[in-house]
Formats: C-alpha cells, structure tokens, sequence
C-alpha cells in the first residue's frame, strides 16, 4: 500500500508543479512594455507640405523667391492621386525638401481644367514642375515612389540652375 500512495503522491506533486512553472511562464511572458520615463520630449509632428491651391497666387510666391513651382494635379476619385499623397507626399523628408526648394500647387483637376489644358495634362495624377519664368523642368504622369519623385524634382533643380546660366552667359554676350 505504501507504494500507490508514493505514486499519487509524486503524481500530484509533478503536476502542481507543472501548473505552477505554467502559470509563472504565462504571467512573465505577458507582461506588458513597462512605459518610459516621462523626462522625453512629446515627438514632434512631421512637416507636411504646404500647398498653394491658387496657381496665381503661388507664382507670385514663385517670382518672388526664385523657387520653381511644383504643380501636382488630382482628382477627388483618383486612387492613384490618393496612393501619391499617403505614400510619397507624407515622408517627412521629401516634405521638408518641397517646402525648401520649390513652391508646392495641389490642384484638383475639375476645379483648374484651363491650368490642365496649358500644361497638356492628360492622365492623373500628374506633376509638373515650372520654373518661375515658366520654362518646364520636369513631368511625372502617374504614379512613382518616393525614391523616383525625388530624382525628377533634383533633376529639375540641376536643369533650372543649368537654364540661368545659359540666360546669364546669353545676357553678357549681348552687352
């Protein structure tokens, strides 16, 4: 008789101590992320772009600065115009860098059809960026990553300053 009271006795220790390691790995596995300090600053809101929504009004900004202006035409059912803006338009770095160097105009398509028949837009979203003169720099039909959109706008700096120095060298051949 001793022995089945052994067996039972080593039965119910092994599985209270089974319940007992289950229930200690469940508790220190779930466990939530203890919160930092609060000594952090509060992180700062991402720079947007700051669109211009009026064409005249944002080439006189881009007289004034000396900035070539960024024109994107949109569509208010475009999915492609919509994909353009959550994906590209909201990287913090592009953003800072179209605020900088050029003068951001978002247009929607229905409401600026005379702006789209100049510049010969035909399909959305399109990009078209402009010098201050209005000497086209650049054109993205469609939609592009973040990584192209930002090869175009370079390249469209790099033919900008291209463009004044040849008006510069033209102007003192002139004299």
């Amino acid at each position: 008789m001793d022995r089945p009271i052994r067996w039972g006795l080593l039965v119910v220790l092994l599985t209270t101590a089974t319940w007992g390691t289950t229930a200690w790995a469940k508790s220190l596995f779930s466990r939530k992320p203890t919160q930092p300090a609060q000594t952090q600053k509060p992180a700062q809101p991402a720079e947007s772009i700051r669109w211009h929504h009026d064409l005249k009004a944002a080439h006189k900004a881009a007289v004034a600065s000396g900035r070539p202006m960024l024109i994107v035409f949109s569509g208010p059912k475009c999915f492609y115009c919509r994909k353009l803006e959550n994906e590209v338009f909201s990287q913090p770095a592009l953003a800072k860098y179209i605020n900088r160097a050029f003068v951001p105009v978002h247009l929607n398509i229905e409401k600026n059809r005379e702006a789209a028949q100049v510049l010969e837009v035909t399909s959305l979203p399109t990009s078209v960026i402009l010098s201050s003169d209005a000497d086209l720099l650049g054109e993205i039909e469609g939609f592009v990553g973040t990584r192209e959109f930002t090869d175009v706008l370079h390249r469209s700096l790099e033919f900008q300053k291209s463009l004044r120095e040849e008006q510069e060298v033209a102007t003192r051949d002139a004299k």
